[in-house]
């Protein structure tokens, strides 16, 4: 049986704006012949748009929680993007496998680092609170063991198990200090499980890899790890077999500071159809774009 080559575009939203989806839809409706919208606490009846339950930092389980309703053997990859992040027009469901080099069940996502780079991360705070085993929540044990999951992450060159007193100190506030110092072991803070983090406001999952994808993003939404982590994470440890920013010809289009934004709204004249036609075509994606802002 031949293989389908035929992806699934679905779109996930942080908050409620049902105002977006036909403007989406007129986005991606020629692109792509099937779409699907994770929309949090939905209560329509409009068809592929699937309600989700789950805080918006932790996102991965809206993905989880809608697999039964999205999940079709016909579908060679799920391409999921953020609704304020904008594909480059150019790519379809005709031509997107090919051109990111997803062939033989490759999985993408944008720039996987380690959890414990040297780079400061605004969330780092967060991996410290982690843990896995949890008040109430029996699933560590369905995870890999911490020796096979640092084998699995070793693609992305992980080699030690906790971050540095520099990359924590500045995200403690002054009540919380002496607790957080006094969980700090030589100036360094234990992570309790190897994670990954990444750009997460688009990841494409090959069919071969979605169920086991789905299943640890449950497992990490149940226990509250920010989904920048729970993501890369989450597919790091389903698949070997995954496409980064380093492999494609596609520039990163992602808008870091204030500035930035604001350079890239005025360029356009906060005009949708003008991104449109004058979207970079060596760029894969914006964001954000905040589309209730635009002029459509």
């Amino acid at each position: 049986m031949k293989e389908s080559n035929k992806p699934v575009l679905i779109i996930i939203f942080n908050h409620r704006y049902d105002k977006n989806i036909p403007i989406l839809k007129d986005l991606y409706g020629k692109r792509f012949s099937d779409i699907y919208f994770l929309v949090p606490f939905y209560d329509g009846n409009e068809k592929n748009i699937i309600p989700v339950f789950s805080n918006s930092h932790h996102f991965q389980a809206y993905i989880q929680q809608a697999l039964p309703q999205y999940f079709n053997d016909k579908y060679s990859h799920y391409i999921f993007i953020g609704d304020d992040l904008i594909l480059n027009p150019d790519l379809s469901e005709d031509n997107i496998i090919e051109r990111l080099n997803l062939g033989n069940g490759k999985s993408y996502i944008p720039n996987p680092r380690l959890i414990t780079e040297p780079k400061y991360w605004g969330h780092n705070k967060k991996i410290v609170d982690f843990k896995i085993n949890q008040v109430g929540i029996e699933c560590a044990k369905y995870l890999p063991c911490k020796k096979t999951a640092q084998n699995q992450l070793s693609q992305f060159g992980l080699n030690r198990s906790y971050l540095k007193l520099s990359q924590v100190i500045r995200l403690i506030d002054r009540p919380s200090a002496y607790k957080y110092l006094f969980k700090a072991r030589k100036f360094r803070f234990p992570i309790d499980y190897p994670l990954l983090r990444a750009y997460s406001d688009i990841v494409i999952v090959s069919s071969s890899t979605i169920k086991d994808f789905c299943y640890y993003s449950g497992i990490f939404s149940s226990l509250n790890l920010f989904v920048e982590a729970a993501i890369p994470t989450a597919l790091a440890l389903s698949t070997k077999n995954i496409i980064t920013n380093n492999d494609i010809n596609y520039n990163d289009g992602a808008l870091w500071t204030k500035k930035e934004k604001s350079n890239f709204e005025s360029h356009y004249n906060l005009d949708l159809n003008r991104l449109i036609s004058e979207y970079p075509k060596d760029t894969l994606y914006i964001h954000p774009v905040k589309l209730s802002k635009w002029k459509k």
